[in-house]
């Protein structure tokens, strides 16, 4: 059974992303927390010389996870804007569905 995708609602797909850029912010300021370790640093040596230190600024904890719920939803919401106005000149995306077999 084909159908067409003719319309996405920005504002959830905006959510979606939202979302997902919350959960993967937050894992990231996770890990990055756990791996720092007193003393740390890289140093880069090549065109340019750089020297990462083991500060860890408290300030990303808040800032990061919200920075990406917010990218996210811009995001979603533009993608799902442009597909919408994709769309109309196109026709959709096509998709296939099956009833679920037991």
């Amino acid at each position: 059974m084909k159908h067409k995708l003719h319309r996405i609602s920005p504002s959830s797909l905006g959510a979606l992303f939202a979302t997902f850029g919350f959960v993967i912010s937050v894992l990231t300021v996770i890990f990055t927390a756990v791996v720092m370790r007193p003393g740390m640093t890289a140093n880069l040596n090549g065109f340019l010389s750089l020297q990462f230190k083991d500060e860890l600024n408290p300030a990303m904890l808040i800032v990061y996870p919200i920075a990406n719920t917010v990218a996210g939803m811009v995001a979603g919401f533009l993608v799902g804007w442009f597909y919408n106005l994709w769309a109309h000149f196109t026709g959709g995306v096509s998709i296939e569905l099956s009833d679920a077999e037991r």
